[in-house]
């Protein structure tokens, strides 16, 4: 993906200005497929002048894709953060954005303001990389491209859609072999495909979700993509609590602004009895990314956390809201089962407990082996509520 140029503009003083400047560069950088001009750059002489010419000027001078402009105030103790995201190729305005934070909060400058910038600009912006990719021809598609295609066909859960995920995600590894994004959505494929119940095999194929999550980690270990990828299927598929949440906190750490590793770290939590992490880890990664393109996800996971902390009212709440956005995703059909269950409304559940077994018709033969909280009587109530709402029912 092309650079983005951040130019400060701020009225608390050129100095604070560069120093956001330099901290939302960074942010963004370490953003997978997002590559940025250094923040040496956006600080030049040159540059202060550049950021009041023309936009045709700018494309000409710097040759990016996308251009972000932003500009501080202050009202008494607020600061508002405003930013414009240009599409350079089009000369055009894609999206514009605030931000407030309370000056005696800039310590967390980090989470309350950075975070949501990155989150922020990539809605708007892979809203427009997925329309410029899908008006190419298909031949024409570079590694990166067939990526973006990939996660799109996913999204859709169908099993015709994963076939076509498949040969996108195959064809930008004959491009690129060592492409981690590649690899790593390549991993989740087959993880999505055993929660799904289409995985055959499921103990080969989760062998293979992990040999490519390895192979995505050893191209690219700072890859926050692959590491969230890598923690969540050595949690989910293997078990492997401790080394999974070491793995997520450490994606966190390093890249505050990736929503999945919120979630998935989230997510190991809520299998472990961190119900309070879990639910607090599962909110901030929704507020990361509102409006993301798997947001069905996220409300399901989120309702794991809820489920586990014992709040079926929240755990259906957010089960429900992934359903109405993706009512193939059989695991948030199996935790709506299980909260409805919970919360006595036995007859609606049998309903959504019918769907299941449309979705999951193997479910029954692999529901105890899936379930993937770690203490036995935590397991033994999902099961006993996925079975009451008929789920496992032949």
């Amino acid at each position: 993906m092309a650079p983005y140029f951040i130019p400060p503009d701020a009225f608390l003083g050129r100095q604070f200005g560069d120093v956001v400047t330099v901290r939302i560069a960074e942010a963004l950088r370490r953003l997978d497929n997002l590559r940025v001009l250094a923040p040496s750059t956006s600080l030049s002489k040159e540059m202060r002048h550049l950021r009041l010419a023309p936009l045709s000027d700018v494309r000409e001078r710097l040759g990016v894709d996308y251009f972000l402009k932003g500009q501080i105030a202050r009202q008494d103790q607020r600061l508002t953060f405003m930013h414009q995201l240009y599409d350079m190729r089009r000369l055009e305005l894609l999206d514009t954005f605030e931000l407030h934070c309370e000056i005696d909060r800039l310590f967390e400058l980090e989470h309350e303001v950075l975070a949501r910038v990155a989150s922020e600009v990539m809605v708007p912006l892979r809203e427009a990389e997925t329309e410029r990719i899908e008006a190419m021809r298909a031949r024409d598609h570079s590694a990166y491209e067939c990526v973006v295609l990939a996660q799109i066909a996913l999204n859709r859960l169908s099993r015709r859609s994963f076939e076509r995920a498949r040969t996108l995600l195959r064809k930008a590894l004959a491009i690129d072999p060592e492409n981690a994004s590649a690899l790593a959505w390549h991993a989740r494929y087959h993880s999505l495909r055993i929660g799904q119940g289409w995985a055959r095999d499921r103990n080969a194929e989760a062998s293979e979700a992990k040999r490519l999550a390895a192979l995505a980690l050893r191209h690219e270990p700072a890859n926050a993509l692959a590491r969230a990828t890598a923690g969540h299927l050595t949690s989910y598929l293997h078990k492997d609590y401790a080394t999974a949440e070491r793995l997520l906190a450490g994606v966190v750490e390093s890249c505050p602004n990736e929503p999945l590793g919120w979630l998935f770290l989230a997510t190991t939590q809520a299998y472990t009895g961190q119900t309070v992490e879990a639910r607090r880890n599962a909110a901030y990664a929704l507020s990361l990314s509102p409006l993301d393109s798997m947001i069905y996800s996220f409300h399901s996971f989120a309702s794991i956390a809820h489920w586990a902390a014992g709040d079926f009212a929240s755990a259906r709440h957010h089960a429900q809201l992934s359903v109405d956005l993706n009512p193939n995703y059989s695991s948030s059909q199996k935790v709506l089962a299980a909260s409805l269950v919970g919360l006595g409304e036995i007859e609606r559940a049998r309903e959504v407990g019918a769907i299941v077994r449309r979705l999951d018709p193997g479910y029954r033969k692999f529901a105890a082996a899936t379930v993937p909280f770690s203490a036995p009587d935590v397991r033994e109530l999902f099961l006993r509520q996925v079975r009451t709402a008929g789920c496992l029912d032949p």
